[in-house]
């Protein structure tokens, strides 16, 4: 786990300067190098499926701990990175390595409550959104923060939530009245508009980023195609009325859906050729509902959560089709309320944010890689 960020202080700057600036103060160099050593490989597979080797890290935050809710917390998938973003204005970028996850740069947005925060394209770029008609980019090569006033070609008067393709090509922001908007990543123009019957509630893509899943308030998933720009099929999710969150995994060989109920019905491929599928197993671990559904980099865990109640985290063994027994035992009450689950990209961390402004930090280690 060598440190894949080197951290350069800014030409002509003095040790004791504040490493925090706002968006008017664009000369910040980045932060940043890049090695080619990440790359996902065969690890260890995990052999026990009813209990999981995790240790619990040092906070990935401790240097930075946001003052409200976290609205982002992610892990750049090629360097040893991850972001922290927060309804009190920052953005926060930490060097994981498990014991200080040192600080390496804080963004804060005046009078910009942050929303929602990824990684985009090849890392190099982060784009913000809140309760607001425009963006912010943050350019982590140049240290430069871009105001993007609008997304040309869409009538929102807000872009509160998104996500980004696996292949870094595209974005989708979801709106009211069950519209998606597909937008050019590097262009930040839109494409076109999916929609769906009644809401959409969450949306995930397939493996390389060529098809998209949504589900919605009436338990229906539609799948899209990102190519052709239309709906190529659609699945009812067994004994769900309110969909709430929806994940595939990175081989595409499991898909999770999660309601409003707390139950979690997870799938194989089939689900995609048939109206009725019947889940591999309906997971009842939590009694309220599902706001996050995350497959790790192996396919190998589902991690599933609630933001509605203290400590509602679950890990799930997709091959035993088993919850592992272990996590959260009784001394992880200070999780609170889980709003994001992370995995690195070999699965070798999973980051756990909360309601606390806290990003919980823990080693998988079943995985020998970051």
């Amino acid at each position: 786990f060598g440190g894949l960020v080197s951290v350069e202080p800014t030409k002509g700057a003095k040790e004791n300067e504040s490493d925090e600036e706002s968006v008017e103060d664009s000369s910040q160099n980045a932060l940043w190098s890049d090695e080619d050593d990440l790359v996902p490989d065969t690890d260890t597979l995990i052999y026990n499926p009813r209990t999981i080797n995790l240790s619990k890290c040092v906070d990935l935050n401790k240097q930075q701990t946001s003052l409200q809710r976290l609205e982002g917390c992610e892990f750049h998938k090629d360097a040893q990175i991850a972001l922290t973003a927060s309804q009190d204005c920052r953005l926060n970028l930490f060097q994981v390595d498990g014991k200080t996850n040192a600080k390496i740069h804080s963004l804060f947005m005046d009078k910009y409550p942050i929303r929602c925060a990824h990684f985009l394209a090849n890392g190099s770029e982060i784009l913000m959104s809140s309760n607001l008609k425009w963006l912010y980019s943050y350019d982590l090569i140049s240290g430069t923060v871009q105001k993007i006033p609008y997304i040309k070609g869409i009538k929102d008067t807000k872009f509160t939530n998104f996500k980004v393709s696996p292949d870094g090509k595209h974005l989708v922001f979801l709106s009211k009245f069950g519209k998606m908007h597909l937008v050019d990543a590097r262009t930040k123009e839109a494409i076109t508009s999916f929609k769906m019957n009644g809401s959409v509630s969450d949306i995930d893509f397939m493996s390389g980023g060529e098809k998209m899943l949504s589900i919605g308030d009436e338990g229906i998933v539609c799948i899209w195609d990102i190519r052709m720009q239309k709906s190529v099929g659609m699945f009812t999710d067994e004994g769900c009325v309110n969909g709430t969150a929806i994940a595939a995994s990175q081989n595409s060989s499991y898909f999770a859906c999660g309601s409003y109920s707390g139950i979690v019905n997870l799938y194989d491929e089939q689900c995609l050729t048939k109206s009725t599928p019947q889940p591999l197993k309906s997971f009842m671990n939590l009694q309220s509902p599902i706001t996050t559904l995350k497959f790790n980099s192996t396919s190998e865990i589902l991690a599933m959560a609630s933001n509605y109640q203290h400590n509602a985290v679950k890990l799930v063994h997709t091959a035993s089709l088993t919850a592992f027994t272990n996590f959260p035992d009784f001394s992880d009450k200070f999780i609170k309320l889980p709003r994001f689950v992370d995995f690195s990209a070999n699965s070798g961390y999973m980051l756990l944010g909360n309601s606390h402004g806290r990003a919980y930090l823990y080693r998988l280690n079943h995985f020998k890689r970051y």
